[in-house]
């Protein structure tokens, strides 16, 4: 809610204040308590840091929450968000299953060499989504303030071709 107010207003600069501040305080808040709580303050942690955002949204940067209840927007979000939650549960439970098969089977050396190229390899898929999500917005900005889609396909070709180029020498790279 707090990051989708701002963003239907074009307000890209509040955006990355609220998540930068929340992603910070997230981790001060999650590395405190689990240093004095251990893994119980991780789980105290957890709902906190997911409530922390909207709280700095509406305190810090005064950021109007929506009045009333939309059900066909609950409906919506619904349909969209579930498979997606779906997923996230899935892909923890593979990986958690997978782990405990390495550590059975070859000890936990290799769940190390495991978990760092999963670790990796999840990270470079972040970075394409991440471009892409800006990239999204900055057309979407760029198409409500001129309405032309001309304008929208000269942006995506130019940066279509900056991607391509740049990810050229990774390709050769992970080739070898």
């Amino acid at each position: 809610i707090r990051v989708s107010v701002l963003r239907l207003d074009y307000q890209y600069k509040r955006v990355f204040r609220v998540e930068v501040v929340a992603v910070v305080a997230a981790f001060v808040v999650t590395i405190g308590l689990a240093v004095l709580f251990g893994v119980w303050g991780v789980i105290i942690a957890a709902p906190t840091f997911l409530l922390f955002p909207i709280f700095v949204s509406v305190v810090l940067f005064r950021v109007p929450i929506p009045k009333g209840f939309s059900r066909p927007l609950l409906k919506e979000l619904l349909v969209l968000g579930f498979p997606m939650v779906v997923i996230g549960f899935t892909y923890t439970a593979y990986t958690t299953i997978d782990r405990y098969f390495i550590i059975g089977g070859f000890g936990t050396a290799q769940l190390g060499y495991y978990s760092i190229v999963v670790t990796l390899a999840t990270m470079v898929l972040v970075v394409p989504i991440s471009v892409i999500s800006l990239l999204t917005q900055y057309a979407r900005e760029m198409f409500g303030r001129t309405g032309d889609p001309a304008d929208v396909w000269a942006l995506v070709k130019r940066f279509s071709i900056t991607i391509a180029v740049l990810l050229i020498p990774v390709a050769m790279m992970l080739n070898d």
